[in-house]
């Protein structure tokens, strides 16, 4: 948080599961506000505030949101000057405004604040949890990953975060440190970045930009349009299926081999792709697809990372076939033209 302002609230999704800031401040939300209470009582300067920033009581409960709960109460019922002020600042205690969860962090405090109350879920990523190993830590990670409003807020792109950088970010300020926990979260992280590849959209086919209808073009020039429109048919299915994978720095896909096979092998297969699988999955690779090695999830299915990243755009299969001469019939397969 801010050590002296705050930010205006951004437009996070409505909080739910609201418990009340009685005097509207998120310092009422943290848990230990009585511990740090107990310890400020006789620290009368911002020199002596640092050292119990740096010791705490050395009790297990001590980490950064520790750090930031004692210098924002510190903050709000003393004065310092100017000085003193950026001494602090420039010690990078507590989230600090050059920590990485500090932009996002100050879009929760903003909206918690004005609202005098904090949802619960966005109360761990503003004031960290006590439960540093075990189940119940393990059990905050899957909150935070099932928290779709709360992914929201965190990636916006003006907090340069994705869930899993923040999730471990979070993990760390709370003082988590024990090798095998943190091997663990990274199993979890893993686990959900799968879960997400597999899920399908609600659309299963994505309008894609004049870019990728010149691709098609390319490839209609060598394949012919029917090949081209079934190709362009795979581009869109990639790009509503692609996820930005943060520890692989890439977008990945989860492509099943049975999308080109025909609707008695999958009911989401591509209309009318299996007359041309046997060219698609070549082109696929060579021009969209790169294989990741030791990602599968069977027979059937493996991940790909995207070495060409997919633009959403205007092109929809009706504007795919008209682009290459084609027909587009009322039961959404092509013919030539004439």
């Amino acid at each position: 948080m801010n050590l002296r302002t705050k930010n205006n609230p951004g437009d996070e999704p409505p909080l739910h599961r609201l418990l009340e800031l009685p005097t509207g401040s998120v310092l009422d939300a943290y848990p230990l506000i009585g511990y740090i209470d107990d310890g400020l009582r006789n620290i009368s300067n911002v020199q002596e505030l640092v050292r119990f920033c740096e010791r705490g009581f050395g009790t297990y409960f001590y980490n950064v949101y520790w750090q930031e709960a004692a210098i924002s109460r510190f903050l709000a019922t003393r004065d310092i000057s100017d000085a003193e002020f950026n001494w602090l600042e420039s010690l990078d205690l507590g989230i600090h405004p050059r920590h990485p969860l500090f932009n996002m962090r100050q879009s929760l405090v903003g909206v918690a604040e004005q609202n005098r109350s904090i949802d619960v879920n966005s109360l761990l990523l503003v004031w960290g949890t006590l439960f540093t190993k075990g189940k119940p830590f393990f059990k905050l990670v899957g909150v935070l990953l099932q928290d779709h409003s709360l992914q929201l807020v965190v990636e916006r792109p003006d907090h340069n975060l994705d869930l899993h950088t923040c999730i471990r970010w979070w993990a760390l300020a709370s003082g988590v440190r024990h090798a095998s926990t943190l091997r663990g979260l990274e199993r979890l992280l893993r686990a959900h970045t799968h879960s997400e590849l597999n899920a399908l959209p609600e659309n299963s086919f994505a309008k894609l930009s004049h870019k990728h209808m010149r691709l098609a073009e390319d490839i209609a020039r060598v394949h012919g349009p029917m090949v081209a429109f079934y190709f362009f048919r795979a581009m869109q299915r990639i790009r509503a299926c692609m996820k930005w994978v943060a520890e692989d720095g890439a977008y990945h896909v989860r492509w099943r081999s049975t999308w080109l096979r025909g609707a008695k092998t999958n009911s989401d297969a591509i209309r009318g792709a299996s007359t041309y699988q046997h060219l698609l999955k070549p082109l696929l690779l060579e021009h969209v697809l790169e294989k990741v090695a030791g990602h599968r999830a069977g027979k059937r299915a493996a991940t790909y990372r995207l070495k060409l990243v997919l633009e959403d755009g205007r092109y929809d299969e009706q504007e795919a076939a008209k682009t290459l001469g084609l027909t587009f019939t009322g039961t959404g397969l092509v013919r030539p033209a004439g």
